[in-house]
């Protein structure tokens, strides 16, 4: 985050990924004080709920490993970037003309109603 700084807002996936890493990064903090906090409210549990712990943190270890890795081996961000400010100039628009409405030709919900009065 400290690298791309403001332009990390470009970099929706990269920071979507950064996210997830905290997240498992989180989970893992969580499960040790939670395992710590069932062991001291009662002795007899403890030693399961460490084992239950470090089995979850194992896996998660392995999952923020993955992402550790991911932001700058499958980094293809920037030609994403550039694809999306296409779609929005409207250079794809030939593509919508053959979507097809899922509502059909008469629609369920009509927009010209006023929406109903959330006091009354």
């Amino acid at each position: 985050m400290g690298r791309h700084q403001a332009r990390l807002e470009q970099k929706g996936a990269l920071l979507g990924r950064i996210v997830d890493i905290g997240a498992e990064l989180f989970a893992i903090a969580s499960a040790c004080t939670y395992a710590r906090t069932r062991g001291s409210a009662d002795p007899g549990d403890a030693e399961a709920a460490f084992e239950l712990a470090d089995m979850f943190c194992t896996q998660a270890r392995r999952r923020a490993d993955q992402l550790f890795h991911e932001p700058w081996s499958t980094n293809d961000d920037n030609a994403q970037y550039k694809f999306a400010g296409g779609v929005l100039g409207g250079r794809y628009t030939f593509f919508e003309v053959a979507v097809v409405d899922p509502a059909g030709a008469e629609r369920t919900v009509l927009h010209e109603r006023p929406l109903a009065n959330p006091r009354a």
